[in-house]
């Protein structure tokens, strides 16, 4: 069962990231179709709070979104570097 999508919420989505609201934001996500950039958002706002089991569980959430459809500016190319591996600095 999908949830209907509000026809745009960015701006509050936009309101809930500048102001680190992580439960408003969620909460938003849980009444329509997160967005892979929605998964990305929440956890980056996760792992600023110190929740890095939540976050990865919201970078795996944007990841199979991604995989439902197009999302346009909704993708989140910057998930999937997130889920790489650093790579220690080159010396000189």
């Amino acid at each position: 069962m999908s949830r209907p999508r509000l026809p745009d919420c960015r701006r509050l989505k936009a309101i809930y990231v500048a102001r680190r609201a992580v439960r408003a934001y969620i909460s938003l996500c849980e009444r329509v179709l997160p967005s892979p950039k929605d998964g990305e958002n929440i956890a980056r706002l996760c792992k600023a709070k110190g929740r890095p089991a939540e976050a990865m569980a919201w970078v795996e959430r944007g990841l199979t979104a991604a995989t439902t459809r197009r999302w346009g500016n909704e993708d989140n190319r910057a998930s999937r570097l997130f889920l790489m591996p650093l790579q220690p600095c080159p010396t000189s």
